[in-house]
């Protein structure tokens, strides 16, 4: 059958995979989601997702959540840093943090036999920390370096997220320069006392028992305060453009508009129209162009033009759109290409096949993803609907996509305003009004 191969079968095979997996979900006393997947693997792997991200920051705080993502692993009530670093390193564990804007990750990999130590590790981290004036110096250290070593591309989503949504999620991921040194601990304390409540918190594991991690985080997270302050919805405004001139040779620019939320009935397509309009190159030297109008046309503009789908979606809301690296010189034939491939796309003209060509391509990134990544992809559907959505689940409804389903996200997404950010040599790189966003 080529190309045109029927993926409603792989779906309904992944799904039947899933249910042997052994998918488990309860919810604790307090309001805390646990879900486990079975896993044969001697490694375990525990992540607790707390709904803290930047978008929880308000404007007198901002950056306070990659503080505390810096924090992770310090002195607790229970524990001194060296006692969970030597545990730590003894068991062979790994344990790490991650921050973005919805959320704040606390993730241990461990062998099985080392369930109980690690997840004391983890809880402690999230419901137990001392904050401690010398650990919040160190990190603010790590702030600062981490802020200084930021790629373009993520200095330029949050030039873009800032245009799209002003506060919520519009706030930057990592702490801006000007507010390191003002933060406290004091602020760090607000903070995880308003937003480190049971309902914000969702727990995935993969290879540990379910009974056991559902009663120990019973009594590890008795104290969580189960009143969840509410948060504001992220509104969508679009029309901002963002320009940052910097001595290098190449420009860094994102075209967006207003995405789909995680859960939607619009997940699944704007999944396939997301590499419909820019799936990754296929073989070695190849270079995505292949029943890829718009792939084509930007690297006819501009051979060493690299570029990169933008598909956020968040719990209210999301941002769509295509990010590039051009050469300066080129900057303004590829934004132009990427523009008119955009407005092509926006307006359906693509072909059935197409179409099956990205359902294929979603579906093998969905099923082929590590079990860390599998965490991140169910807890981050938690984080709203409070179901543990697997990348099963999301490769069955991409299956189930039609060519209507994704010309009608793709209407619906080109019909809002545009919104424009660029930094690096922009001395070739237009104007948003001049490529008629």
């Amino acid at each position: 059958m080529g190309l045109l191969w029927h993926i409603e079968a792989i779906a309904a095979e992944a799904v039947a995979a899933e249910a042997d997996a052994g998918i488990t979900v309860t919810t604790l006393s307090n309001g805390v989601t646990v879900v486990t997947e079975a896993s044969t693997s001697p490694v375990a792997t525990v992540t607790i997702s707390v709904a803290a991200g930047s978008r929880a920051e308000g404007a007198t705080n901002v950056g306070v959540s990659h503080v505390l993502k810096q924090m992770a692993f310090q002195a607790t009530e229970e524990r001194s840093s060296l006692a969970i670093c030597r545990t730590t390193e003894l068991a062979g564990a790994k344990l790490s943090c991650t921050n973005d804007r919805e959320a704040i990750s606390y993730t241990a990999t461990f062998l099985r036999n080392d369930a109980a130590a690690m997840v004391d590790n983890l809880t402690d981290a999230v419901s137990g920390q001392l904050l401690t004036p010398w650990d919040l110096a160190d990190a603010k250290e790590r702030a600062a370096l981490s802020l200084s070593n930021q790629s373009p591309q993520d200095a330029v989503m949050d030039s873009v997220h800032a245009g799209a949504f002003r506060s919520t999620l519009g706030r930057p991921v990592q702490c801006p320069a000007y507010k390191i040194g003002a933060i406290s601990a004091d602020d760090l304390r607000a903070f995880t006392a308003a937003n480190y409540s049971a309902g914000n918190m969702t727990v995935m594991g993969a290879g540990v028992d379910h009974d056991d991690l559902v009663a120990q985080l019973e009594e590890n997270l008795a104290n969580l305060s189960v009143d969840d302050t509410p948060k504001p919805a992220a509104n969508y405004y679009g029309g901002f453009e963002s320009r940052v001139d910097a001595h290098t040779d190449t420009a860094h620019i994102a075209i967006a508009y207003e995405g789909v939320a995680a859960g939607s009935g619009d997940e699944a397509a704007a999944t396939v129209l997301e590499n419909l309009v820019a799936a990754p190159p296929a073989t070695k030297w190849g270079a995505g162009t292949s029943a890829n109008a718009l792939a084509a046309s930007v690297v006819s503009a501009s051979p060493t033009t690299t570029f990169s789908p933008i598909n956020y979606n968040y719990t209210d809301s999301g941002l769509f759109g295509v990010f590039l690296s051009a050469p300066a010189e080129e900057a303004g034939a590829a934004s132009a290409a990427v523009t008119d491939g955009l407005k092509g796309v926006f307006a359906g003209n693509f072909t059935d096949e197409d179409v099956a060509k990205a359902k294929n391509q979603a579906a093998v990134s969905l099923l082929n993803l590590t079990r860390d990544e599998r965490a991140a992809f169910v807890a981050k559907q938690c984080l709203g609907t409070k179901q543990p959505m697997t990348p099963e689940d999301m490769a069955d409804a991409v299956a189930a996509v039609s060519a209507a389903d994704v010309r009608a996200v793709a209407s619906k997404i080109g019909a809002s305003t545009a919104t424009f950010a660029a930094a690096g040599n922009l001395a070739f790189t237009p104007y948003a009004d001049e490529l008629e966003l």
